[in-house]
């Protein structure tokens, strides 16, 4: 039965992947189900792009005259400006805080779009998530926590460079004991023996 499909809960935008070889440009999202899973996923800028015009045939505008009646969030306008204006860190500070915006208002939609098989297909990992050096010697640029979740979408052009980390990189560890801890939201964080971690190091260059 279509009721007892899982579907998204949550989708927060963690970061912005970046690696020049091989080429690598990707979104870090973490994706929260309803059987209470949360699984990390990647998605470029023009997965998103491809994903909306998915939902713009599934779910038309019943009105294209009335912007009340819009069923799904809107994409074009801000995803271009965010892309003109800004290059860098400074154009994936942008997309990110636009993409945060967008997930929020898509997953607030009607349960028809965001239970839907579109956004469920959307958001579960492929085969490339799963694989710990698929973000190997990568660049990592991510939001400070201070900052307005999605908030004015893509067209923040007063960023600075304080809302920017320094480079990281991230590298596989094997555990060598049982490990129990919280991680950095107070959350209960358990590994196992011989689990691999994909652990983020900060980069002194």
């Amino acid at each position: 039965m279509a009721g007892e499909q899982r579907f998204v809960i949550s989708a927060r935008i963690i970061g912005a992947v970046h690696r020049d070889t091989p080429k690598l440009r990707m979104f870090m999202i973490s994706v929260l189900w309803s059987d209470e899973t949360e699984v990390i996923v990647y998605r470029s800028f023009q997965d998103f792009k491809k994903f909306h015009r998915q939902l713009k045939k599934r779910f038309p505008l019943i009105n294209p005259f009335r912007k009340n009646d819009r069923v799904i969030p809107k994409f074009k306008g801000q995803a271009r400006r965010s892309s003109l204006q800004q290059k860098g860190s400074k154009r994936s500070v942008q997309r990110m805080k636009f993409l945060e915006s967008y997930c929020n208002k898509l997953l607030k939609c009607e349960q028809t779009v965001s239970q839907s098989s579109e956004v469920a297909q959307f958001f579960m990992p492929k085969d490339r998530d799963l694989q710990p050096d698929f973000t190997k010697n990568s660049i990592m640029i991510m939001l400070s926590e201070d900052l307005p979740d999605g908030e004015g979408g893509g067209d923040g052009t007063h960023q600075h460079a304080g809302n920017i980390t320094l480079p990281f990189v991230t590298q596989t560890y094997r555990c060598v004991a049982a490990y129990e801890t919280k991680d950095t939201k107070n959350r209960p964080f358990k590994v196992a023996v011989d689990e691999k971690l994909e652990v983020l190091i900060k980069d002194p260059a």
